[in-house]
């Protein structure tokens, strides 16, 4: 019994599944982090491209108004 369970101690084959559950929630959380700072800026965005591109107006236009 006590070398079955020195054996099963031993055994590091599981020890790659660990790391990559590891890393993808590290990479998750990452994108998630990204996502929820820039949401706001992206929609701000899409929406004036949206406007200029019913209106005419050039995207550079508000590119230069906003720097």
């Amino acid at each position: 019994m006590l070398d079955t369970l020195k054996k099963y101690l031993a055994e590091d084959s599981g020890a790659m599944t660990v790391d990559f559950v590891v890393v993808t929630a590290g990479v998750v959380g990452l994108g998630m982090a990204v996502v929820i700072t820039l949401a706001d800026h992206i929609l701000d965005i899409s929406n004036v491209v949206e406007d200029e591109i019913q209106t005419g107006i050039s995207v550079q236009t508000y590119a230069a108004q906003t720097d």
